[in-house]
């Protein structure tokens, strides 16, 4: 169960870090590519920090999780500049978001369902 503690600083979390990506990200990838955070979690003790990315218009949105990952360093040392009064800056840690890939997935499913009984 998160705390109030919690949910304050993964809210902090994740707006900050949705701005660096909008800053920073852009050098990492294509023009063409959008990559936003969905949610961001924090561990209990405040020492990792999960984002979960959701990509558009990318021809693999794994390569850019990893690429993500690959940078999680640079992006920390950023974090920690934004968020300069934070005594420690949590370890960071990047996942897909398949949120929406699910949700069309069920889509599918339930119109297939429905045609069937027609």
């Amino acid at each position: 169960m998160e705390t109030k503690r919690q949910a304050k600083f993964a809210s902090l979390l994740k707006e900050t870090m949705s701005s660096i990506l909008m800053r920073e990200g852009r050098g990492l990838f294509p023009s063409n590519v959008l990559v936003s955070v969905t949610k961001a979690t924090i561990t209990s003790d405040l020492s990792i920090a999960r984002f979960y990315i959701s990509v558009f218009n990318a021809e693999d949105a794994k390569d850019v999780v990893l690429t993500l990952n690959k940078s999680k360093f640079e992006f920390r040392r950023t974090l920690g500049n934004a968020l300069n009064k934070m005594r420690k800056i949590p370890n960071l840690e990047f996942y897909l978001d398949d949120t929406l890939d699910y949700v069309e997935k069920m889509e599918k499913v339930f119109k297939n369902l429905n045609d069937e009984k027609k």
